[in-house]
């Protein structure tokens, strides 16, 4: 067999090649839409300071999101809200009444 008539020896299917290229192309847009589709992690509309500075729209986002855990939960305004409310809710120490601890007894 001549050198020459390697082509015929080993033809190439056009159709096996028109495979390839399309499944070359649905690859790079399957590619393309994972990438470019990705959504933008969401922000929180209010700080975790501005809800300790207004008591009105914390309760509001704290409810909203106490009844909807399963939704709102680990959205920032929720998380925002609830640490909120924790640090509101501890207030400080001085605040706090006396324990009334009985005096240390002489030993």
């Amino acid at each position: 067999m001549p050198t020459d008539d390697i082509d015929d020896a080993f033809p190439v299917s056009s159709s096996r090649t028109f495979g390839t290229a399309v499944a070359i192309v649905v690859a790079m847009i399957a590619t393309l839409g994972i990438v470019c589709c990705t959504r933008e992690p969401p922000t929180a509309e209010h700080t975790v300071a501005e809800y300790r500075s207004n008591a009105d729209l914390r309760r509001e986002q704290f409810a909203r999101c106490t009844n909807d855990p399963g939704t709102l939960g680990k959205t920032p305004d929720c998380v925002n809200a609830r640490e909120a409310q924790r640090l509101e809710d501890m207030g400080s120490v001085r605040e706090l009444p006396p324990v009334g601890l009985p005096p240390p007894s002489k030993k």
